[in-house]
């Protein structure tokens, strides 16, 4: 048997070459693999010597009780096996053994409905794991067949599903009864998922998320799990519980917001099944998990400074305020005058520690501060024209970001009106969440002097929203009154 010219072997499979006498290369040629044929199941069986040519490609085991000969800069993928005989290699051969075929998994998920049913395989979330552990891809949507495959080397794997309320689970094909299934090198295998409803039980109208608080104290930190509160869309719940919630969709997730008492000596984030901002899609029947991690912030990492210096505060401004018993802090504004087409009556105030009035620019703005206008005095026009009116009040710290019309970057706002480029949507996603655009609000150029710029944020880590919003307990703070 003698290799003279290049040659191809395509396809899965096992080949086998038997030759009475000797087995010979001429210099230079190949043997090439294509179309799933694996080295590992290629076998040159002479009666004879081997002898293979300089610069010759070789794929497959040689068994022989002859000598094997390697001519110079040969390549083989395999093994050469000369019982009772010899192994001669030439200068710069390479041998290398054959990586084992990995094996192919299929797992088909079937929905039986035959008493009421209406879930499709795409509900159920189906996994594969090796030695307790989720393989590459896995969890995975449930699909139909031919099903999920998943190329995976030899072992022992079990196939699962999360429960899905009022349907029962079996499984079948190459998996047993409890979904365990083994692959060999290069096999390929089937398991099939099926979920049957169960009758008398009706379709399911709830869902459960688990909320975990996980807290980190590696900067001199000393908050336990006890100082910590978590909720569901306000609603209290304790950590590592499973809270039932209103899912009457099977298609369209129910979102609900989980969060959790803050402080501004830690950041707070949130993993698992919740999004950056602590919303989770809850469907029926589904069963949510999201971790909260309280993470102690390093006291060096100081918040940024205020711009401005402190300034000095006219003590007859404050006697002025005293006399017509306003406090600081409070909000006041002009009596309506019934007129639709004046705007001068509609105007908030905010009393500041300075004795003076800071007008907002828009209700964008009054809303980080205030919730409503609840706590709005009504004044005399002789009575505001008494205070003097003084800088613009700024965007709450952390509340939300901000772009001006002409400049296309995207600021997060920190303490003292420091104005902070977020880099890249990524940044602003770990910050915002996935619905980040939804805090960004654009203002007139005309109060771009009201605020100066800091440091970029590159990383979610440089900019601690918690931190920011608890560093001013109120708008005289942020201008360092």
């Amino acid at each position: 048997m003698s290799i003279t010219t290049p040659i191809t072997l395509n396809g899965s499979g096992t080949y086998i070459f038997r030759s009475v006498g000797a087995f010979t290369s001429a210099a230079s040629v190949s043997v090439t693999l294509a179309g799933g044929a694996s080295a590992n199941n290629v076998f040159w069986t002479p009666t004879g010597a081997t002898t293979f040519g300089a610069s010759a490609s070789i794929a497959g085991t040689i068994i022989g009780t002859a000598p094997i000969t390697f001519g110079a800069s040969t390549i083989l993928n395999g093994r050469a096996l000369a019982y009772a005989s010899v192994v001669t290699n030439g200068d710069a051969d390479v041998i290398t053994a054959p990586t084992p075929a990995p094996g192919v998994l299929h797992v088909i998920t079937q929905v039986v409905n035959d008493s009421g049913g209406t879930s499709t395989a795409g509900f159920f979330i189906a996994h594969v794991k090796l030695l307790g552990v989720d393989v590459a891809s896995s969890p995975a949507a449930g699909v139909g067949a031919p099903g999920t495959s998943y190329s995976l080397p030899s072992g022992t794997y079990v196939v699962s599903e999360n429960a899905l309320a009022g349907y029962s689970v079996t499984f079948s094909g190459d998996c047993d009864s409890s979904g365990i299934v083994t692959l060999g090198a290069g096999a390929d295998k089937t398991c099939t998922i099926t979920n049957d409803d169960i009758p008398g039980i009706p379709p399911a109208t709830e869902g459960t998320i688990n909320v975990s608080r996980v807290i980190v104290n590696d900067n001199g930190g000393t908050k336990t799990a006890a100082d910590f509160s978590l909720f569901v869309n306000g609603l209290p719940v304790l950590s590592g519980s499973t809270n039932v919630f209103s899912a009457p969709s099977m298609t369209t997730g129910t979102v609900y917001t989980v969060s959790g008492t803050t402080d501004a000596r830690y950041t707070l984030v949130f993993s698992g099944d919740c999004d950056a901002g602590g919303h989770v899609s809850l469907r029926a029947g589904n069963n949510k998990f999201c971790i909260i991690l309280y993470n102690d912030i390093d006291p060096a990492a100081s918040l940024v400074p205020f711009p401005f210096p402190t300034p000095v505060v006219d003590t007859s401004l404050l006697q002025n305020l005293q006399n017509m018993g306003i406090a600081v802090h409070s909000l006041v504004k002009l009596p309506d005058d019934g007129n639709a087409s004046t705007q001068e009556d509609s105007a908030v105030y905010y009393i500041g520690a300075d004795g003076k009035r800071h007008s907002f620019p828009n209700s964008r703005i009054y809303f980080t501060w205030f919730t409503d206008f609840s706590g709005v005095r009504v004044v005399s026009a002789q009575q505001l024209a008494s205070i003097p009116l003084s800088l613009n009040v700024r965007y709450k710290p952390g509340r939300r970001m901000i772009k001006f019309i002409t400049d296309p970057k995207v600021y997060a706002v920190s303490r003292g009106g420091v104005l902070r480029w977020v880099k890249t949507e990524g940044v602003a996603t770990a910050l915002y969440g996935s619905l980040w655009n939804k805090s960004v609000d654009d203002l007139s150029d005309a109060f771009y002097t009201n605020y100066t710029f800091g440091t970029d944020v590159n990383d979610a880590s440089d900019f601690n929203i918690n931190a920011q919003e608890l560093s001013v307990g109120n708008i005289s703070a942020d201008y360092g009154l």
